[in-house]
Parts: structure tokens; sequence; C-alpha cells
């Protein structure tokens, strides 16, 4: 299985655990609130929805202000974060 905690800079952890195994790797949209699982066949990847096989403390997370942690347990050896932000 996965967990991926995230630590805010305010100190509000959200935890996001697998009650089932991925086979590829996880989007976690918290815009959206969702969680996609993108499985890559060689030719084409497929995000698909995986938010039914996730159990989640305190939502979907939210980066503030200051220093925001992140760490996954299980089989998985690279974590990205990807901004969505933009300014007007």
């Amino acid at each position: 299985g996965m967990e991926i905690t995230v630590t805010d800079g305010n100190g509000k952890t959200y935890t996001m655990t697998a009650t089932d195994d991925l086979a590829g790797g996880v989007t976690i949209d918290s815009e959206a609130q969702d969680i996609y699982e993108e499985i890559d066949d060689g030719v084409t990847i497929t995000r698909v929805n995986r938010n039914s096989l996730f159990a989640l403390s305190n939502g979907f997370p939210v980066f503030t202000e200051g220093e925001n942690t992140i760490s996954v347990t299980g089989a998985y050896d690279y974590i990205g974060v990807r901004p969505m932000w933009w300014e007007l």
C-alpha cells in the first residue's frame, strides 16, 4: 500500500492512505479534490480516478505559506510537485 503525508506551513497534517495496491503513480489534485492513477501502457498515459481507493484524514492537502513537507511510504521512489497557481 501507499501512505502520503503532507504537513503544511501551519503544522496541519493531511494523510492519504491507499486501501488497495496501485500499478502506477498518482496525481493528487487538491483543487478538484481528485486522486488519479497514471497508467502507462508504453503508448499512452491514462488517468483513472482513484478517489475510492484512498482514505483521507483532514481532506485534501493544501500548501500554505512557509515550509510544507511531503512524505510517502510504500514501494515508490519519486515525488513530484506541480504548482497550479497564477498571478493576475
